[in-house]
């Protein structure tokens, strides 16, 4: 089969983690098919995963111009930008500005200044909405006539709970009218599309994939001599429920047991995490490094006995999918124990690759972590069935290949609706 063109909509491009649709672009290229990225501006910092480099991604990576400050000034660089570009590219832009059909995002001119990267227009198999709010951008973007292709959309969290709490249930319905397939990453959030509206067959439930054959299995059982050392990689955001942690560990130190507790990563809490160490006097036992390259990550993982994943919904209505640091933690071979949360029991079955406890309950995630502590031996058969279920259900080569065939099941299914 020929290679696939894909245009590829995110927020922010290149990025600092190894995320989601990174790691799709990423297998897309390595398999032969023409990527081009489309993002809003880089993530802050400046540093980005080494598979950017390696695959050239910046080269096919395209912004749209930033949008003078002060009205006045916006609107004389919409003038310029429909005078420089003339003709087809012109008529584009002119639609655009329909503030009939698409509102506020013509009247601000965002529609106009996010089409120019794709003038005087382009043409792919695929268009691929990394999250919801992408898929919206896709399909306002296919209606100017920016771009032609098939429009297809991942949700992986925040966009099919925060986003919809905040915009209203209605907020996806022109895209589930007019875009051809839609890949949720758990089967709780393919439920959650199809009651608002949604076409149950166009839904695909795609997991969220990652590197299985890149990580080690090595189940590692407590010493009798040492603390017994817990880990978590995350932002540090409520979605996450850290403080639900921290606070299990002052149980599990109340108690007597010997713990040593490590959060990897950085985020807007980290100040409220750090006060709530002090107060509980763990400074000692709990420790916030801040954000480190992946492969530290999983280095860190293997010198670990336990993972941690407290996950909540948040106050704002935002939850996760199916966190990675769980599926990479039950790829090393660290006992998991995480919460009944959103799409986690998918993955984590309480008792078989892990333990689950209810949401937001320090004193149910201490006693999970006790009982580990006091019975290792029994870690070890369940650290072999979670490698297998990661294995199976979520290794990103297998799942990039199943992408393409959902991609080519689009294409050709228009296809055939055509000579139909």
């Amino acid at each position: 089969m020929r290679p696939l063109r894909i245009a590829c909509l995110v927020t922010a491009f290149p990025v600092v983690s190894e995320t989601p649709f990174l790691n799709q672009i990423t297998g897309l290229v390595d398999r032969g098919h023409h990527v081009d990225i489309f993002a809003v501006h880089p993530e802050r910092g400046g540093r980005h995963h080494a598979d950017v480099d390696r695959l050239g991604l910046l080269r096919r990576t395209y912004y749209p111009p930033a949008p003078p400050v002060g009205v006045a000034a916006r609107w004389a660089g919409a003038l310029e930008l429909l005078w420089q570009h003339r003709g087809h590219g012109g008529e584009i832009l002119r639609r655009a500005l329909n503030i009939r059909k698409f509102g506020s995002h013509a009247s601000s001119l965002r529609l106009l200044y996010s089409s120019v990267p794709f003038l005087p227009g382009r043409i792919y198999d695929i268009i691929q909405g990394c999250f919801g709010p992408d898929g919206i951008k896709a399909e306002r973007l296919r209606a100017i006539g920016a771009v032609r292709g098939h429009i297809v959309t991942s949700f992986r969290g925040h966009d099919v709970t925060r986003y919809v709490e905040r915009n209203g249930i209605e907020v996806y319905r022109p895209l589930f009218a007019r875009g051809e397939l839609f890949l949720p990453v758990s089967q709780g959030f393919a439920a959650r599309l199809e009651a608002m509206g949604c076409p149950a067959d166009r839904i695909e439930v795609h997991r969220t994939g990652i590197a299985v054959g890149r990580i080690p299995f090595a189940p590692k059982l407590p010493w009798p001599d040492e603390p017994l050392r817990l880990i978590s990689a995350a932002r540090l955001v409520e979605k996450k429920g850290l403080d639900v942690a921290i606070r299990a560990v002052g149980i599990l130190t109340r108690a007597g047991v010997d713990v040593d507790y490590t959060i990897l990563g950085d985020g807007p809490l980290r100040d409220e995490l750090q006060a709530m160490v002090s107060v509980l006097e763990l400074e000692g036992r709990v420790h916030l490094p801040g954000t480190v390259a992946h492969p530290a990550v999983i280095e860190q993982f293997g010198r670990s006995h336990v993972l941690l994943a407290p996950s909540v919904v948040a106050e704002s209505g935002d939850q996760e999918g199916i966190p990675n640091a769980i599926k990479e933690g039950m790829a090393v071979g660290l006992p998991i124990v995480t919460t009944n949360h959103s799409g986690i029991p998918e993955l984590v079955q309480d008792g078989i690759t892990g333990w689950l406890v209810p949401e937001r309950d320090a004193e149910a995630l201490a006693a999970a972590v006790r009982r580990i502590a006091e019975a290792p031996e029994a870690c070890v058969p369940v650290a072999v069935a979670a490698r297998r279920a990661v294995e199976q259900d979520y290794d990103i080569e297998r799942l990039n290949d199943r992408l393409v065939k959902r991609y080519w099941g689009v294409v050709n299914g228009s296809a055939e609706k055509g000579r139909g």
